[in-house]
């Protein structure tokens, strides 16, 4: 049976806590991270929770956050929370490929629509999405509709932009192959 913390060969020369993180088994490793979550937790829940050091309101303790979790397990909303945003999430997705895939085609097939909306697209993609956040409320106000629109915004340029770059850096020889 192997040790948790067994060296492992050819990493005993090293020195220092890089060299002893580096011997350990992966179940070494595993146990090292949890140790470090755990720490992490403790020293979050004393400083909010215990001495209130930060607002709970902005900050709260784990421990709340897992009463939390409970109150919306035992009042049955979560899962009708979870599948409110599995929706929301799916439909700006879908919106999102149905918007950029022909967008990335025109732009990855021609050179002059790419010379046109390469830039604006581009510079829209360097916006934050959390830039968004605040037009959102103003455009789509409060419910699922600002959130299917981030969804949109966060997923329309990466898919767009790199099925473009994926069009015009095929080579022609796979193109060929392919044929």
């Amino acid at each position: 049976m192997s040790s948790l913390f067994a060296v492992q060969a050819g990493s005993r020369g090293s020195k220092g806590l890089a060299g002893f993180i580096a011997g350990l088994s992966p179940r070494g490793r595993a146990l090292l991270i949890a140790a470090e979550v755990v720490i992490l937790l403790v020293i979050w829940q004393v400083l909010v929770g215990s001495l209130g050091l930060v607002n709970a309101v902005f900050f709260p303790p784990p421990l709340d956050v897992v009463d939390g979790l409970g109150d919306l397990i035992a009042a049955g909303t979560l899962g009708q929370a979870a599948a409110s945003s599995a929706q929301s999430w799916l439909t700006g997705y879908g919106m999102a490929v149905l918007i950029a895939v022909p967008l990335g085609l025109l732009m990855g097939t021609s050179v002059p629509v790419d010379r046109v909306f390469g830039p604006i697209a581009w510079t829209l993609y360097a916006a934050p999405a959390v830039a968004y956040a605040p037009l959102t409320k103003a455009w789509f106000g409060f419910g699922a509709g600002p959130v299917v629109f981030l969804v949109v915004i966060s997923a329309v340029f990466p898919i767009m932009l790199n099925l473009a770059a994926g069009i015009r850096t095929t080579s022609p020889s796979l193109l060929r192959a392919a044929r």
